[in-house]
């Protein structure tokens, strides 16, 4: 089949033993992310409706692709706050990476914060403890600095922090 895969869900109603297609760049996207990551595909791949990108949906989550930000995942909490705020329509416009972790250094060792994210094109979801958080950077960070950011930043002005828990 190459690029062009079916596959079966199983899990979901209404859509039991209907099977969708996953092509391209979100199959490969879905293959190295792992079989059970989002589960199944929810629809066929789908334009969005900016006519720019395309996605499908799974039982969590979704998989985006444009030309210009490849494919990325976005799944469980950060995609609830996603869906919540206009998917690639809002602000944030589409996914840049899969989700991350902070992280933060103790003696020289990296361990994680209890916070993930996704970077968007115009700014980060994050999720912690106390609920998702959409932020959008006054300027461009670059990527070691989201890895050294520690949360406490988020309210000391690094970030303008809009609604969201």
């Amino acid at each position: 089949m190459g690029d062009r895969q079916r596959a079966l869900n199983h899990d979901k109603k209404p859509v039991y033993g209907q099977t969708y297609e996953v092509d391209g760049e979100i199959w490969k996207c879905l293959q190295a992310l792992g079989p059970d990551f989002v589960g199944c595909p929810l629809s066929e791949e789908t334009v969005c409706p900016d006519g720019r990108g395309r996605f499908n949906r799974f039982q969590r989550g979704s998989i985006y692709w444009t030309l210009e930000t490849q494919a990325h995942e976005v799944h469980g909490w950060i995609h609830d706050k996603c869906c919540e705020i206009g998917r690639e329509r809002s602000a944030l416009g589409y996914p840049i990476t899969n989700e991350l972790r902070y992280t933060t250094e103790h003696e020289g060792i990296l361990v994680p914060t209890g916070i993930v994210y996704n970077r968007f094109e115009h700014g980060t979801i994050s999720w912690h403890a106390d609920g998702a958080h959409v932020t959008y950077p006054r300027e461009r960070l670059d990527p070691p600095e989201y890895r050294e950011m520690d949360y406490p930043l988020y309210n000391k002005g690094v970030f303008r922090v809009r609604g969201l828990h």
